[in-house]
């Protein structure tokens, strides 16, 4: 999955003035699976089942599927153009040359670029097993953001969907899996949303009264 996820920052980390470099990228990707092309229909068919059927540990997501009457094909349409719109946002942000006149250094702009991309994703995904939190945390290292610390430690929780005190086996596409609790979402999610909105909230209100007439004198 990991080099699948990849592909969303690629386009910041394409110098702005050298859009060509993205269409030369994407061509290099298709000649190097051009040699595997005999397999067509199964060379993505784990993705696609995968991202087309299965939910699990979700946040966001949950909240559209059940909105979406249940419909995993409905809820998916919904968070892939929701996602799908901040990347366009994000990239026109990265593209506009005004952005940079801010004194941020280009490097710094990549990585703020491409850690909302994959925070995006994971507040999105249909999935989300704990291993995927290792996309976020290397950005970490750079952008001490309390929500997405805290929620490195409470998706623990999600393991506790794995025992049997909690939880229980049940057949799903021919396999055994263990059935989601979803009352156990909410110690590990309800933390990270609220620091999340109030790390919002603090920073644009914050803004707003530094910005405010009375204090440009």
């Amino acid at each position: 999955m990991s080099k699948f996820v990849s592909i969303i920052i690629v386009p910041f980390l394409i110098p702005r003035e050298k859009p060509r470099y993205l269409a030369i990228l994407f061509l290099v990707i298709i000649l190097l699976y051009l040699p595997y092309c005999s397999a067509v229909k199964g060379l993505f068919s784990t993705l696609f089942q995968f991202g087309t059927q299965y939910r699990y540990n979700d946040s966001i997501h949950f909240l559209i599927f059940y909105v979406s009457l249940g419909s995993p094909f409905i809820s998916k349409i919904i968070t892939s153009a929701i996602f799908g719109a901040v990347l366009l946002y994000l990239y026109k942000k990265y593209l506009d040359a005004a952005y940079f006149n801010t004194g941020l250094l280009w490097e710094d702009t990549i990585l703020r670029f491409a850690f909302l991309a994959v925070g995006t994703l994971l507040i999105l995904a249909p999935t989300v097993h704990p291993w995927y939190l290792t996309w976020i945390i290397p950005f970490l290292c750079f952008y001490h953001n309390r929500a997405w610390l805290v929620l490195t430690g409470t998706v623990v929780f999600y393991y506790f969907m794995n025992y049997p005190l909690f939880s229980k086996l049940i057949e799903y596409n021919n396999e055994w899996v263990w059935q989601e609790v979803h009352w156990l979402k909410l110690p590990e999610y309800l933390p990270f949303y609220f620091l999340l909105l109030y790390g919002f909230l603090r920073k644009h209100l914050l803004t707003d009264e530094r910005n405010h007439p009375a204090l440009q004198n």
